[in-house]
């Protein structure tokens, strides 16, 4: 039995009404010998002492109520009225004394279940708290972060826009440059002698350099700006298009290039074109020794298609296999080959550019795999379908 609170006036406005049951129950039994029920009815003060009283009081009630029983033992024992009055006392006695040690138990087990309730509720309210100071803290962070990335991604196009504009007004005075090292070239070269001709030809490269770098950072530009004329093109047309662009490279080294049977792809098709002859063009810059085998193949799934461009060159370590993507990241001199370090990161920016994924596989003298993905985006409506 659960004791609720109990004011200290409601207390001992009870105490005067468990006097009375307690005397009335007493005259009961006294002016009813021999009545078996009498004994009993000494429970209900002494259940409402324990509902109503505070520990001691239930306990003192009880023990009043237990002399109650026994001065009715007394004289029902002293009188002729009944055969067998000692087993009702005794139950009775049993019975008010188990009635108050389980309603106290109760009690107890009461208490100390809402005693660990409020530590419940007060570890609760604390664990809330930290998450809330978590929560918050996550969120700031989680701001700033995002302040960050939006100043990265602003810093980013400000810093693409400058490389696309230094780029673009730097084209036509480094093409001058070529065109009048050129006629000197033709027109003079004979003229100067060895040490001047060294000169002309290192002032001719590097305008080469430049030139190709500025192209391709160009390039870089236009990719970046998403500017792409996405149309269904045929693959196959598009690769044998880049091998006859490339049928100087390929003649002169000897190059066996080999591919599957290409599918018809939803792409912008310059950059298609100009990310196939990167890969091709480095399986064939980075030959080696050996005679080059490249050979480009597919695998389809409902999902994507999945294309390699594999070798059998000098390979990448695989510690730089992210490395190669980055702008102006390479792994050779320009005497060994050159380059302007942009191919492979404009490849990526292309593939990204088509929500694809594009990643290497290599061993150093094991030569090269070069993947890419691009969408299949046919197969995904008979999907959904």
């Amino acid at each position: 039995m659960t004791r609720p609170f109990q004011p200290i006036a409601v207390q001992h406005r009870y105490l005067p009404l468990i006097a009375v049951m307690v005397g009335a129950i007493l005259a009961f039994d006294l002016l009813t010998p021999g009545v078996f029920l009498a004994p009993m009815l000494y429970i209900l003060p002494v259940l409402m002492a324990v509902w109503s009283q505070p520990r001691r009081a239930a306990y003192g009630v009880a023990i009043i109520c237990t002399i109650a029983v026994l001065v009715g033992l007394g004289v029902s024992a002293a009188s002729n009225h009944s055969t067998l009055p000692t087993p009702n006392y005794f139950c009775a006695l049993i019975l008010i004394w188990a009635a108050v040690v389980i309603a106290l138990q109760r009690q107890r087990m009461v208490a100390s279940l809402k005693q660990a309730r409020d530590r419940l509720e007060v570890e609760v309210a604390e664990r809330t708290a930290d998450l809330s100071e978590a929560n918050r803290r996550l969120q700031k962070e989680i701001a700033e972060r995002q302040r960050a990335e939006d100043e990265l991604s602003r810093s980013n196009w400000e810093l693409e826009q400058f490389a696309y504009v230094a780029a673009h007004d730097l084209k036509q005075p480094v093409r001058t440059v070529k065109m009048f090292l050129d006629l000197l070239d033709n027109r003079s070269r004979s003229e100067l002698n060895a040490q001047g001709q060294e000169f002309l030809g290192n002032a001719l490269s590097g305008a080469q350099r430049m030139d190709a770098l500025i192209e391709d950072l160009l390039k870089l530009a236009k990719v970046s700006h998403n500017d792409r004329s996405m149309e269904k093109i045929c693959l196959q047309c598009v690769v044998d298009e880049v091998l006859a662009n490339m049928q100087a490279e390929i003649q002169e080294t000897g190059a066996m290039i080999t591919h599957d049977d290409l599918p018809d792809v939803t792409a912008d098709r310059s950059q298609l074109s100009q990310l196939l002859q990167n890969l091709i063009g480095n399986a064939i810059k980075y030959r080696g020794d050996r005679q080059p085998r490249i050979h480009v193949g597919v695998d389809t799934n409902e999902e994507e298609f999945h294309f390699s461009v594999q070798d059998n060159g000098v390979g990448i370590d695989p510690r730089h296999s992210d490395k190669v993507f980055e702008v102006f990241r390479r792994l050779h001199t320009d005497s060994e080959a050159p380059g302007t370090g942009i191919g492979l990161a404009l490849c990526q920016r292309m593939v990204h550019s088509h929500g694809g994924r594009i990643w290497v596989d290599s061993q150093p003298g094991r030569g090269s795999t070069f993947h890419f993905t691009l969408p299949n985006d046919e197969a995904r409506p008979n999907k959904d379908s």
